[in-house]
């Protein structure tokens, strides 16, 4: 009897990647067979690191600690759309406050609407990394707080911020 892989697609901007993306990204490796690290395009967003940078620099922390089992793409449309394509039936989320609450549980509302099959998930993250966001670390940087943003994230992203300075 073969057993259906067990994929669950974890998407974001990670506009700097963080400890608690990748927080949540290796407790989704115990849970899953492949997860799917999705950095999503926002139009409405203006990045701060180049999506190409993100891709390079996250392939290669995963690559190091989850080989093959965790894939790192780019995708600028429908997160559900990305789902169907890879065969993903679970979207993984977390929240830091209630107002991420609202907003991931309208989003996971109408992508129920769209496909009912492919399921939001909430992980609950240690209090250490749950309050880290990437936009945090983009205003620490930005106003001068280099070594206080440095260590809200993992050491090539680090190490990508250094050269920023």
């Amino acid at each position: 009897m073969n057993k259906k892989e067990r994929i669950a697609v974890i998407p974001g901007s990670f506009d700097p990647p963080t400890w608690g993306h990748y927080e949540i990204i290796h407790f989704a490796c115990y849970l899953y067979d492949k997860v799917h690290v999705v950095i999503a395009k926002n139009p409405k967003k203006t990045p701060w690191m180049p999506v190409a940078d993100r891709l390079r620099i996250m392939s290669e922390d995963m690559a190091e600690c989850h080989d093959e089992q965790v894939v790192v793409a780019t995708w600028d449309g429908a997160i559900i759309d990305y789902c169907e394509k890879v065969g993903a039936n679970v979207i993984l989320r977390s929240f830091r406050n209630s107002i991420d609450v609202e907003y991931e549980q309208t989003i996971a509302h109408i992508n129920r609407k769209i496909n009912p099959l492919i399921q939001t998930l909430y992980l609950s993250m240690p209090p250490e990394t749950s309050m880290i966001s990437s936009s945090a670390v983009r205003e620490l940087f930005d106003i001068g707080y280099y070594d206080t943003a440095e260590e809200l994230v993992p050491g090539r992203v680090a190490d990508y911020l250094k050269k920023r300075k």
